[in-house]
């Protein structure tokens, strides 16, 4: 059974993201519209900038690696997407 996470947005934080074993699927809403993505093994990664907002299924013994260019800051996080939405209205 897939592991579920995500489902937030960052208002500052981009990362990037690897998957070093299995699959991972991901889905993605910004401004631009919605998408979803798989990553496996050796592919060249995705970017995530900020304000995506973002969910994602890990399958049973998968690796993610997720690559930060700022420091964990709480206050960084829109747990909410009804308050997410609000960016773009």
């Amino acid at each position: 059974r897939s592991v579920k996470r995500g489902g937030h947005a960052h208002f500052h934080l981009q990362q990037k993201m690897f998957c070093l074993r299995g699959k991972v699927d991901i889905y993605l809403e910004s401004s631009w519209g919605s998408e979803e993505v798989e990553l496996r093994p050796g592919g060249s990664g995705l970017w995530l900038g900020c304000l995506v907002w973002r969910g994602f299924w890990l399958a049973p013994g998968s690796l993610l690696v997720v690559t930060c260019d700022r420091r964990y800051e709480s206050n960084d996080y829109i747990y909410s997407k009804n308050d997410w939405r609000k960016y773009f209205d």
